[in-house]
């Protein structure tokens, strides 16, 4: 529940999801921002191995909030790595443990050294610095001295613990928290539902995405008179121009959120026939309705009105935007 208080007193309002559904994007953005609670690179993130946050239960919580998003028909979480996704559901995760997938950048550091070591005296020189003290948490055989012939094991190890074992404490907490209301399970079972915990890139909020959901919206507007025959032209070119940092704008000014929608979303679209004078473009997240501008002289100033108000898209928090 999202309450909003004013000096210490609760406003009343009306949330018909567009507050909510961008509470949780926002929500998830900090907490992929906070660098003590994810690591790894771009979309391919790992619970790090932060003994508060475990201990405190936080990736329980964000399990729990990634399954009330998706439930709500918010957005989802696809940020995780595959190997995270298959760890949880049960999978073998061997064949996906490579180096590349390492988010502890001294690790993949370390092991790369050893990796580069052509003697078995470069590798026992690499074992005892100061990197390599961290192989004594690893699991190492008591006694067993480091050579080419076994370098290799040594860094497949070191892989291992880095990607699974230091932070399999949190795996699991992140687990138990997805698997509220059997969600988790589900996604196992419907492969469908895998896009809204890994990135896919037939599942993003990209420029073609939102040219095929927006164009024959604004196709279909009937226009009443020649100003607002000219701002549906204006409003096609800038589709036709849209990049995809454009679209996900879009998105997050249309409906609070610039992750791909649970189900397609249904944006409606209508001139703002509220004031003709208006040049930014207004947004209701509630119900998805994005109304045009009509008060821009020229296409010059359509699109730079356009540009203002979707830059700007991901700051503000309020149902109605303009």
């Amino acid at each position: 529940m999202v309450t909003f208080k004013t000096g210490g007193v609760k406003e009343d309002g009306i949330d018909g999801s567009g507050l909510r559904r961008e509470f949780y994007h926002s929500f998830f953005k900090v907490c992929l921002t906070k660098k003590t609670m994810f690591v790894g690179d771009g979309r391919r993130k790992f619970p790090s191995n932060d003994v508060n946050l475990v201990q405190n239960g936080y990736f329980a919580a964000i399990g729990r909030a990634i399954v009330a998003s998706v439930m709500n028909g918010d957005c989802g979480f696809p940020y995780l790595s595959p190997i995270v996704f298959k760890y949880m559901v049960g999978e073998d995760t061997q064949e996906d443990e490579q180096l590349d997938a390492v988010p502890d950048l001294d690790i993949k550091d370390l092991c790369k050294h050893l990796l580069d070591a052509k003697t078995d005296d470069e590798v026992i020189e690499v074992t005892g610095g100061d990197q390599g003290s961290i192989i004594s948490h690893i699991g190492w055989p008591t006694g067993e001295n480091f050579s080419l012939r076994n370098r290799n094991v040594l860094v497949q190890m070191l892989i291992h613990w880095d990607i699974i074992e230091k932070r399999r404490r949190a795996l699991d907490q992140l687990k138990a928290g997805l698997n509220h209301m059997g969600f988790l399970e589900a996604t196992k079972k419907n492969p469908n539902l895998l896009p809204l915990l890994v990135y896919s890139e037939s599942f993003s909020l990209n420029a073609e995405y939102a040219r095929n959901q927006l164009q024959p919206k604004i196709k279909a507007l009937e226009c009443a008179d020649e100003t607002q025959m000219q701002a549906k032209r204006w409003m096609q070119e800038f589709l036709n121009d849209m990049s995809d940092e454009d679209a996900q704008s879009f998105y997050q000014f249309a409906t609070g959120s610039a992750d791909p929608p649970v189900a397609d979303e249904s944006i409606s679209m209508e001139f703002n026939s509220y004031d003709h004078t208006l040049t930014l473009p207004s947004a209701s997240t509630c119900s998805s309705l994005f109304r045009i501008p009509l008060g821009n002289r020229t296409s010059i100033d359509f699109k730079r009105s356009m540009k203002t108000a979707l830059d700007n898209a991901r700051f503000g928090f309020g149902a109605e935007r303009t």
